[in-house]
């Protein structure tokens, strides 16, 4: 299955946090940075959202944050 693209707003709404959150988390390095599609088209893969995530349940599971502060 070729990898998908997702939007900020559709991130946004599957983590569950504002705007600012997503800004915040990935100049802080804590998010993979945007790719660029074309001159009003950012977003992330698929691919880099799930790798991310994945590696924020291990310390979900020992009582850690989720990735929310």
């Amino acid at each position: 299955m070729p990898d998908r693209f997702i939007r900020p707003s559709d991130l946004r709404h599957e983590l569950g946090v504002s705007a600012m959150w997503l800004w915040r988390h990935e100049k802080a390095g804590d998010l993979p940075p945007r790719t660029r599609l074309g001159p009003r088209t950012t977003g992330w893969w698929r691919s880099e959202i799930d790798r991310w995530k994945a590696a924020k349940a291990p310390a979900q599971a020992a009582g850690g944050e989720a990735g929310r502060s």
